[in-house]
């Protein structure tokens, strides 16, 4: 491996629930940061002298803690993760450097060379999630290339997901070979599934996979 100057983002998955998660900031940039966290279950704190009229709803609802202030070295304290969407680039600094003292992941937004994650585009369709990034160095490509992807998978592919899981559920209950599941599974994959079920024929779709698995479920 070539020495590198910077490292690689490593791509990850975190399970944020009920882990404590900081945003900083209170403009649009804030709002879909807490929107992300929100679909993760995350425990959200958010602070900032002000805030969008939409961020001020859901505070309203309860759904997050707000604290009407500027941020303070304290506000760190048992954070899973913080998010730093701060007009001020000292104060992003500032608590970028705060972060790493206290081993905290960081994203910066906008200043990946502050940042210890980063966060990508992402494209959801139920269970399937696909993450694009430059690896801070052009958000806009990212979002470019997941727009691109959208336009491909359509929201078929969330029931495709559930059902291909369900799929490979009961092979791994019923078959013991690592081989065997492996032709399973590619010869379901194999089946224009996806394509019955955007056609609107979901059983039609089921059917078609427990053909599959019916050899091996007695």
């Amino acid at each position: 491996m070539e020495n590198q100057s910077k490292a690689d983002f490593f791509p990850i998955h975190l399970n944020l629930k009920g882990k404590k998660c900081l945003v900083i900031g209170g403009g649009k940039v804030a709002e879909r940061k807490v929107e992300a966290l929100l679909r993760c279950s995350a425990e959200i704190n958010l602070i900032s002298p002000t805030i969008t009229d939409y961020l001020q709803k859901i505070v309203n609802r309860g759904i997050i803690q707000y604290f009407n202030r500027l941020y303070q070295q304290k506000d760190l304290d048992n954070c899973f993760i913080v998010i730093s969407a701060c007009n001020d680039k000292c104060i992003n600094e500032k608590i970028a450097k705060a972060c790493h003292q206290k081993n905290i992941p960081v994203n910066v937004v906008d200043d990946p060379s502050n940042c210890s994650f980063i966060i990508p585009s992402v494209l959801q369709r139920g269970a399937l999630t696909i993450a694009v990034s430059t690896q801070g160095k052009c958000p806009m490509l990212s979002k470019k290339i997941r727009e691109k992807i959208e336009s491909t998978l359509g929201p078929e592919y969330a029931e495709y997901t559930e059902l291909i899981s369900e799929a490979r559920q009961k092979i791994i209950q019923k078959i013991q070979c690592p081989i065997e599941k492996k032709r399973i599974m590619e010869n379901i994959l194999s089946k224009k599934i996806v394509q019955l079920i955007c056609d609107g024929k979901a059983q039609q779709a089921k059917e078609q996979v427990e053909e599959c698995l019916l050899p091996y479920m007695e």
